[in-house]
Parts: structure tokens; C-alpha cells; sequence
């Protein structure tokens, strides 16, 4: 592929990516509104789960076709609804836009998005093939679903069956594939870019928002649970150093790698953390870099785990960017960006249950907005966010719901009731939401084994997040 075609699909996709964003821009203001700059800072994330969501529910149940005008139509239905939703808050955005009072961290988002997209397609471009691990299964999905002419989708190694498997993230990255009239065997790389851009955002974005609500400055016009809306440069570089340490570093690992490999003695700390296989399949070259084979693969197996007679069993720590460089498209990666995207409506609730004052004479709270200060928008977006992690990486369900359900319960009067009915509600709305998926849902998951003997050693949990500690320490 010649570099002129690269920048092409560079310049192809990161318009559609700006196209699916201003669609869902209006309800994403919406439905984030207590956050300081709004939640354009995951406006990105919000757009493609929304336009994938709608094009797949039309789908679903017959009302479009799997082919790109299908999803132009849905792309056209959730603007319509998002604009008619939210033009006011446009339009109170652009205001404080002008004003400066939000331009940082606007220009932020955009910067990183862009930076770590196209990085992320040149890594990409140098290796491009899908030939290892899950790669081959990972991209039949995406073949999968662009081929079928009807739901579910059908399983490509393995005639007359469907898609055994939790395959929304597929579905979106097909979504942007037809927009941008890409097809899977490019999309796959192309693709994975822009989730690698949209993690940097949403690392960036909840971060930023955090240290903007803290320490930003009132304004003036604004209630107080929007008092962060002049975005200092200190939330900047937080949000900034957010991406880094999600998006980019590993554990550490990599720097026990490094050592060996320069020849230093590190053999009290090797024996203290016991990571299986080093230093007995490292090499020391006493080089700058480290030069064998897939040494970083060692990186994702830091823990390990006995079975009752002693043996060793693999355990697999994954990172972020352990994913991305080995390049699988798996669940668990394309869930990361709503994941983000669940944590800042989460963020955003927590501060519109936040004390506040009333912009005008009467503007208080009153009936059950006293226990609950959300719209329907909001409920709607949480449980379209909430319920595809369902549908997208099932494990990631639990934890998510308990947050949400957690934030209510700390924040709102007669909290165990709250908390019951919204954490019901959350529930069965998510499965009445996905109910197609559901019907035709397979699983080879048997059961539950509790790992009650083999608890993580502390070494070996120091050098899986050790990273982390100084932002501990400095909390």
C-alpha cells in the first residue's frame, strides 16, 4: 500500500469520525452537562456507540439494510433526534466557546485524538498483517458481519450457524468501515486506530474533567456544579498524563527486561518477583534496546497462579497497550473507550447530585428531581451506554453497574431505595434494550471457580502496577 493511499485513509476516516461526532454532539452536551467542558472531550466515544447502536437495533429488526446506506440512515436518525434533543446546549457550548471559557480543553481533545490516530496507523502500516493469535478470528467477525444480508450475523467457519460471540465491537468498527467505504481487511488496522485515539481521549477527558471541576474557576452564568468552566492548565496536563500512563506505559516489567538485557545484576529482584520464564528466555545483548523476540510478551504474564499439585498455570494480565501491539481486536479492547465513556456519566451524575445554586428564583429542585436530577435523555444514555458492555465485553457489566448504582446510593436522599430501583431499572432495560442479541446468544462459559488458595503475590502485583503508585502517593 503506497503512502499516498495511507494518507488518504487517514484523512477519510478522521472525517467520518468528525461527522459520527457532530451528530451525537448535541445529546452528548446533553447528557454530560455537569462535567466542565460538557463531555465534548468524549463526544468521540459517545457518537460511534450511538450511531453503531441504532444502525444495529434497525437492523436487528429489519428496518435497514447491512450495507452502507443503512448506515447513513442511521447515522441521519440519531442527528435528527440529537439536534432536536440538545440545540440549546449547543448553542450555551458555543457561547462559552467563545469566551475562551472551554477552547482548551476542545483543542486538547482534538490534538491528542489526532496524534495518537494517525501515530497508531503508521505502527500499523509497518506490520499490517492479521496472521497470529486471535487475529484471523477477530477479523472473520468483521467479514462476518459485512457480508450478512440478515440478523443475526452468520459465522464464516462455520456454515449455518451465527456469530457465537459478543460482537458489538466488531459491529462498530464495520460501522466506520462502511462509512468511510472501507472493507474489513483495512478497516481491522484503520480501525484499531481510532479506538487507540478514542482511549487517549477518554483517559484524557475523565482526568481533565476531574481536576477542572477541583481547581477551574467559576463562571459566573453557570450553577455551581458547572463551576469548572474555565478549564485551567493544570487539568490539561493531567488529563494529558491520564492517556499516558492508560494508553501508553506498561507494567514493570519492561524495565527488569531492560536491566537483564544491559547486563546489570538484578538477581535479588528476580527471585523476589518469580516471573515465570525470565531470565531463563531473556537474552543479554548489552544493548540500548531490548532485542529478542517478543520479550514484551512476557509483560502480560506476570502473575502466576499454582493448581492444587503445584503446578504452574498461565494467567493473563493484558494492558492497553500490550493489546494494541500485539494488535487483536478483541473484546476486551474495543470495550475500553465505553468503559471511559461509563466512568464520565458516572463523574457527570456524582456532580449533578452535587449542591448547586439555583440560576433563577423557582429553578430548584422539586418532586422526584430531589432525588434524581436526571432527564430521560440521561437515563437513556446511560443505559445505552451501560447495557451494550453487555454486548461488547459481558465481564465488564458487573463492575459498571455497580458504579452507577453506587453513585446513586451516595449521592441521593433515601438512597437504598434509589439504588434499588435504578440499579433494576439499568438491568432489565439493558436486556430488554439488546433483547435481539440476547435470543441468539451462545455461550461455552460453564460455571464459576473462585481462586481461593492462590492469591496475587505482592511482588508480582508491584510489578503489574507499581506504575501507579506515585499518583496514589501524590492523591
Amino acid at each position: 500500500m503506497s503512502w499516498l493511499t495511507i494518507i488518504r485513509l487517514i484523512v477519510v476516516w478522521y472525517v467520518m469520525v468528525q461527522v459520527v461526532t457532530l451528530a451525537a454532539l448535541p445529546l452528548t452536551l446533553r447528557s454530560l452537562r455537569a462535567l466542565p467542558d460538557r463531555g465534548y472531550s468524549l463526544a468521540k466515544i459517545s457518537g460511534i456507540l450511538l450511531v453503531g447502536v441504532i444502525y444495529w437495533l434497525g437492523f436487528s429488526y429489519g428496518l435497514l439494510r447491512n450495507e452502507r446506506g443503512g448506515v447513513w440512515v442511521a447515522l441521519l436518525v440519531v442527528a435528527v433526534a440529537s439536534w432536536l434533543i440538545g440545540w440549546a446546549d449547543v448553542v450555551a457550548w458555543w457561547r462559552s466557546l467563545r469566551q475562551g471559557r472551554r477552547r482548551r480543553a476542545l483543542v486538547a481533545t482534538e490534538i491528542i485524538f489526532v496524534v495518537a490516530f494517525v501515530s497508531w496507523v503508521l505502527v500499523r502500516a509497518y506490520d499490517p498483517n492479521v496472521d497470529h493469535t486471535e487475529q484471523p478470528m477477530d477479523l472473520m467477525f468483521m467479514n462476518s458481519i459485512w457480508a450478512s444480508a440478515t440478523f443475526p450475523p452468520q459465522d464464516a467457519w462455520l456454515a449455518g450457524y451465527s456469530i457465537s460471540y459478543y460482537y458489538l465491537g466488531y459491529w462498530l468498527l464495520t460501522t466506520l468501515g462502511r462509512l468511510a467505504n472501507t472493507p474489513p481487511s483495512i478497516a481491522y488496522n484503520v480501525g484499531q486506530a481510532v479506538w487507540y485515539g478514542y482511549l487517549w481521549v477518554g483517559s484524557f477527558a475523565i482526568v481533565m474533567n476531574l481536576l477542572a471541576w477541583r481547581f477551574g474557576r467559576p463562571a459566573e452564568s453557570e450553577p455551581r456544579n458547572l463551576s469548572a468552566t474555565h478549564i485551567p492548565g493544570l487539568s490539561i496536563v493531567g488529563g494529558l498524563l491520564a492517556g499516558v500512563t492508560v494508553a501508553f506505559i506498561g507494567n514493570l516489567q519492561v524495565i527488569l527486561e531492560w536491566l537483564y538485557a544491559q547486563g546489570i545484576n538484578v538477581d535479588g529482584l528476580v527471585s523476589w518477583v518469580d516471573v515465570y520464564n525470565f531470565p531463563e528466555r531473556a537474552s543479554q545483548t548489552g544493548l540500548w534496546y531490548i532485542s529478542n523476540d517478543w520479550w514484551w510478551w512476557r509483560s502480560s504474564r506476570v502473575i502466576q497462579d499454582l493448581d492444587l499439585a503445584g503446578n504452574y498455570r498461565d494467567v493473563i494480565d493484558e494492558f492497553p497497550m500490550f493489546s494494541y501491539l500485539l494488535g487483536d481486536n478483541h473484546p476486551h479492547v474495543m470495550a475500553m473507550p465505553v468503559v471511559l465513556l461509563i466512568i464520565g456519566l458516572s463523574l457527570n451524575l456524582l456532580l449533578l447530585f452535587a449542591p448547586r445554586e439555583p440560576e433563577k428564583p423557582g429553578d430548584e429542585r422539586s418532586g422526584w428531581r430531589r432525588w434524581l436530577p436526571v432527564d430521560g435523555t440521561d437515563a437513556g444514555v446511560c443505559l445505552i451506554a451501560l447495557g451494550s458492555l453487555i454486548f461488547l465485553n459481558t465481564w465488564d457489566f458487573p463492575p459498571y453497574w455497580f458504579l452507577l448504582v453506587a453513585v446513586v446510593f451516595l449521592g441521593s436522599e433515601n438512597a437504598w431505595q434509589r439504588a434499588i430501583a435504578v440499579g433494576g431499572f439499568l438491568l432489565l432495560g439493558s436486556v430488554l434494550l439488546y433483547l435481539p442479541y440476547f435470543l441468539t446468544a451462545q455461550s461455552q462459559v460453564s460455571g464459576l471457580v473462585p481462586n481461593v488458595f492462590n492469591p496475587t503475590r505482592l511482588p508480582q502485583f508491584l510489578v503489574m502496577f507499581g506504575s501507579l503508585l506515585p499518583a496514589m502517593v501524590g492523591v
